[in-house]
């Protein structure tokens, strides 16, 4: 975790053993750590609407009961 910077860097390894041979590769990758209110904020100034939150890919999970945050967002018909 990179607190200073809002980041979770994850580092993962997959292994495959096909034939008594066995590969890997290694990954690692960033996201961003955002609060309801700055991903709210930051959809709103690119043109969103109605923005809705939630702790999961389930709509009766409420945010901030889980450590994810999904957000289903409807773009602003341009006038």
């Amino acid at each position: 975790m990179d607190v200073e910077n809002q980041r979770l860097v994850v580092s993962e390894r997959h292994s495959l053993v096909d034939g008594g041979a066995e590969r890997s590769s290694d990954y690692v990758f960033v996201m961003r750590c955002w609060t309801r209110g700055e991903l709210e904020s930051n959809l709103r100034l690119r043109g969103f609407g109605a923005v809705s939150c939630f702790g999961a890919y389930d709509a009766g999970i409420e945010s901030g009961t889980t450590d994810r945050l999904v957000a289903v967002a409807q773009l602003t018909e341009a006038e």
